[in-house]
C-alpha cells in the first residue's frame, strides 16, 4: 500500500479505537466510582486511540523495504504499484481518495491550530493585562496550596475575568478576579487542585493532540468525558476531609459559577471546565462522594490499559507492515536501487488498463498480479516493456499487463526525469470484485 493510503487506514483504526472506548468504558465507568481512577482510564484511552495515528505516519520515515526481483517469483512479496482491473474499469482510484481523505484531515487540523492560536493569545493577553496579587492574598494562595500539597503558583489578578482559571505549561499561574466573592477560597482550592495533578500540562497535551488527530471526531467525545472525571477528581481533592456544610457551600458556588460564568475558551482550567451536561453528576459526587478504589481494581485497570497499548501497537506495526517495497533487479544491492535512475511507483497520465485474463477465469483464480519493465521515453509513452514477474505463473496475468503497459503514459511530473529513455518499473494487480 501506498504512504497516504497507509495513513489512511490508520485514521480509521484511530476512530474505531475511540468508538470501542466509548461504548465499552462509557458503559460501566461510573460502577468504578472513584473519578482519580476514571480520569486515569479515560486519559489512557486517549492516548491509546491516538497511537495508530502517529505510530504508522512516523514508520513512512523509515527506509522503504527492498525486495528483489527473484523474490516476487514466489508471490510473497508485496506490489510496488498496485493497480485493480476492476477498479480501473470503474473508474475509481483509491489511492486518489485516499488523497482527497488526507487533504480534508490536513484542512480539519489546519483550523484546529488556528482555532488553538486565537484562543491562546486570548489567554496571553489576560495573563498580560493582569497585575500582581496583593502579598496578603499571596500568602493564603500558598498557604494553601501547602495544604494540598501543590507548588505554589503565581498569582495574579485581572478585572477582567469572570472566575478563577490556572494556566502555565512550565511555570504555573494562578489569574484571579480582582473582586473576590464568598466563594473564592472553594474555587481557589479547585484550581490548586489542578496544580498537584499536574492538569495545566495535560491540558496542552490534549490541545496537541486534537490538532494532529483532528479528523477523528470521536476524540473530542474521549476528552470531554476525561474532563469531567478530572473535575470530579480536583472536587475530591479539594474537598478532602470536609464537612457536609463546607460540601454543600462548595456546591452552591459551582451552581453560581455555572450560572453566571460562560464555559472557557481558552486554553486554561477554571472552576467549570467541563461540560455543563456532566453538572449533575459532579453535584452528586461533591454532595455524595465515593470512596478511593482499592488497590486490587487499580491493578486490574493497570492491565486493561497496558492490554489495550499492545493491542494499539501491534495493530499499527501490522499497518505500516503493509507499505509497499521498492523492486530491484536481480542481484542489485539496496545502495545500486538506490542510485538507480528507474522511476518505481510512477504517476500515471493514463493507467495501464488491463483485460482480465481468459486462461485465469477459466482456472478460477479470482485475483493476480505482475510486475513489468518498460523504458519511459521523453514524451511519458511506455516502449519495449517485458514482464519480470507474474502471480500466479502460467494464467496470463504477465502478457496482458505489457499489453495494457504500451497504452499507458506517465503523468507530467515524471518529465523532468525522462530526459533521455528511462527505465519504469511496477506492478498491475488484477482483481474480479464479488
Amino acid at each position: 500500500m501506498t504512504g497516504p493510503q497507509l495513513i489512511l487506514l490508520s485514521l480509521g483504526l484511530s476512530i474505531g479505537l475511540a468508538a470501542v472506548s466509548l461504548v465499552a468504558f462509557g458503559r460501566w465507568e461510573r460502577r468504578l466510582g472513584d473519578p482519580d481512577l476514571r480520569e486515569r482510564l479515560w486519559g489512557a484511552l486517549l492516548y491509546v486511540s491516538v497511537v495508530p495515528a502517529l505510530l504508522v505516519p512516523l514508520s513512512l520515515l523509515l527506509p522503504a523495504p527492498v525486495v528483489r526481483v527473484e523474490e516476487l517469483a514466489g508471490g510473497s512479496a508485496p506490489s510496488v504499484d498496485a493497480l485493480s482491473a476492476t477498479a480501473a474499469a470503474g473508474g475509481f482510484s483509491f489511492g486518489a481518495a485516499a488523497l482527497a481523505v488526507l487533504a480534508s484531515a490536513a484542512g480539519l487540523s489546519l483550523l484546529r491550530a488556528v482555532d488553538l492560536a486565537r484562543r491562546a493569545i486570548a489567554l496571553r493577553r489576560l495573563v498580560s493585562g493582569a497585575r500582581d496579587a496583593d502579598p496578603g492574598l499571596v500568602r493564603r494562595v500558598s498557604t494553601m496550596a501547602a495544604r494540598l500539597g501543590a507548588p505554589a503558583p503565581r498569582v495574579l489578578c485581572n478585572a477582567a475575568l469572570p472566575t478563577a482559571l490556572l494556566t502555565g505549561f512550565v511555570r504555573p499561574i494562578l489569574l484571579l478576579p480582582e473582586t473576590a466573592g464568598p466563594s473564592a477560597e472553594a474555587i481557589s482550592a479547585h484550581e490548586l487542585a489542578h496544580l498537584r495533578r499536574g492538569d495545566h500540562r495535560t491540558v496542552w497535551i490534549e490541545e496537541a493532540l486534537l490538532i494532529v488527530v483532528a479528523a477523528n471526531p470521536l476524540l473530542s467525545r474521549v476528552r470531554a468525558r476525561r474532563a469531567a472525571a478530572r473535575e470530579e477528581a480536583c472536587d475530591a481533592l479539594a474537598l478532602a476531609g470536609a464537612s457536609d456544610s463546607v460540601r454543600r457551600r462548595y456546591a452552591r458556588a459551582l451552581v453560581e459559577a455555572i450560572r453566571k460564568a460562560p464555559n472557557p475558551t481558552v486554553p486554561a482550567l477554571t472552576f467549570t471546565s467541563a461540560k455543563r451536561s456532566f453538572a449533575m453528576l459532579r453535584l452528586k459526587a461533591i454532595l455524595d462522594p465515593v470512596a478511593p478504589a482499592a488497590v486490587g481494581l487499580r491493578r486490574t485497570a493497570s492491565v486493561a490499559v497496558v492490554l489495550a497499548a499492545v493491542a494499539a501497537a501491534s495493530a499499527s506495526v501490522a499497518v505500516a507492515a503493509q507499505r509497499e517495497a521498492i523492486v530491484t533487479s536481480s542481484g542489485q544491492s539496496s545502495d545500486t536501487a538506490e542510485a538507480d535512475r528507474t522511476i518505481r511507483n510512477p504517476a500515471w497520465a493514463q493507467h495501464p488498463i488491463p483485460a482480465y485474463p481468459a486462461a485465469a477465469l477459466e482456472a478460477g483464480a479470482n485475483a493476480g498480479s505482475a510486475s513489468v519493465r518498460c523504458i519511459a521515453q521523453t514524451d511519458g509513452a511506455l516502449s519495449d516493456c517485458a514482464m519480470l514477474t507474474e502471480t500466479p505463473p502460467g494464467l496470463g496475468f504477465g502478457a496482458a499487463a505489457v499489453e495494457a503497459a504500451g497504452n499507458a503514459r506517465l503523468a507530467a511530473r515524471h518529465l523532468a526525469e525522462v530526459r533521455e529513455p528511462t527505465p519504469v518499473v511496477f506492478t498491475v494487480r488484477f482483481r474480479i470484485s464479488g
